[in-house]
């Protein structure tokens, strides 16, 4: 929840991560145990690592996003539209534009422009950027160069190791954005105030551990939320 003065907003903090891979898949993608070229069927994956966020950044940037979608929605773009939301599904979530865009995409007249390059890589930006930062901490590179180039053994050429790996830091798609449900804003109450008194708060240097039961992961996952200066 977000407060704005004397009033209470719904909204979702939407946070893009980079995986946290295990060493011995790591170490046997890379040794060709599993296979040899091409993308990888399953990737192991044993923690996630979202990029340094704050909500009035996340807020500028989805209120930027959502000015030229619904920009785009009101011209009939149909071509910026399913860019943007190619690059950011979450942005279905917004009621305003929701309803319009789920009977574009319904009766088919929201579709992939012509041309559209398909199958380019398999791998994702985020992927690659985890897989160099692998290969940095264990010391099986000693620079990033040297980590595009082992990724080769992935059927990763250097020149697409290094585009991927730098998607991953600079393109907007990869950064956090708070969708605001202003429609659904209200007065605080009470009961509000005595929500926000108990409520653990996040701070430098005092992260806060959760471990929860994931019926998908099959045991216990344990979330570390630490607060950046």
């Amino acid at each position: 929840m977000k407060t704005m003065r004397r009033e209470i907003v719904p909204a979702q903090l939407i946070v893009p991560a980079i995986p946290i891979l295990g060493d011995d898949w790591v170490a046997s993608r890379l040794s060709g145990e599993a296979g040899r070229g091409g993308a990888a069927r399953s990737i192991d994956i044993r923690g996630l690592r979202t990029s340094p966020a704050s909500v009035d950044g996340a807020e500028r940037l989805s209120r930027a996003v959502l000015r030229d979608l619904e920009r785009a929605v009101h011209c009939g773009d149909r071509t910026s539209i399913w860019k943007a939301l190619r690059d950011r599904p979450e942005l279905i979530l917004v009621g305003g534009i929701r309803d319009t865009l789920s009977r574009w995409i319904a009766n088919g007249s929201l579709r992939a422009p012509r041309g559209r390059p398909r199958g380019v890589t398999s791998w994702s930006p985020p992927v690659v950027a985890a897989l160099v930062n692998h290969l940095l901490s264990t010391n099986a590179a000693g620079c990033r160069e040297h980590a595009f180039s082992g990724l080769a053994a992935l059927g990763l050429s250097y020149e697409s190791a290094k585009r991927l790996y730098a998607q991953a830091f600079r393109e907007q798609r990869f950064r956090p954005l708070l969708l605001l449900d202003e429609d659904k804003a209200r007065p605080v109450d009470d009961f509000d105030l005595r929500w926000m008194a108990g409520a653990e708060r996040l701070a430098p240097g005092a992260p806060i551990v959760r471990s929860t039961y994931d019926r998908a992961a099959g045991g216990v996952v344990t979330t570390n939320f630490t607060a950046t200066d």
